[in-house]
């Protein structure tokens, strides 16, 4: 015996057709964990431009600021390594 059963989730509807086996109702949960995954990779990717752009931005001044802490920097010179 078959059963049609149409699901609605949150984020995903999809048609079941139930054999009355464990395995097709393993299916469907299968198929939500791999809609979600496909949203979590896609946002990761979509996310990636800007997080390497703000590390850019943030981390180059960042790491000229501790470098200048170790020297005796003057303008217009060269700087001078003093260490700790």
């Amino acid at each position: 015996m078959c059963r049609l059963i149409l699901c609605f989730d949150q984020t995903v509807s999809y048609l079941v057709i139930e054999k009355g086996s464990a395995e097709m109702k393993n299916n469907k949960s299968n198929k939500i964990v791999t809609q979600r995954t496909k949203d979590i990779r896609l946002a990761l990717i979509t996310m990636i431009p800007i997080i390497v752009i703000v590390f850019v931005i943030m981390g180059y001044p960042f790491l000229k600021a501790v470098y200048w802490s170790f020297t005796d920097k003057v303008i217009g010179k060269d700087p001078k390594f003093v260490g700790f």
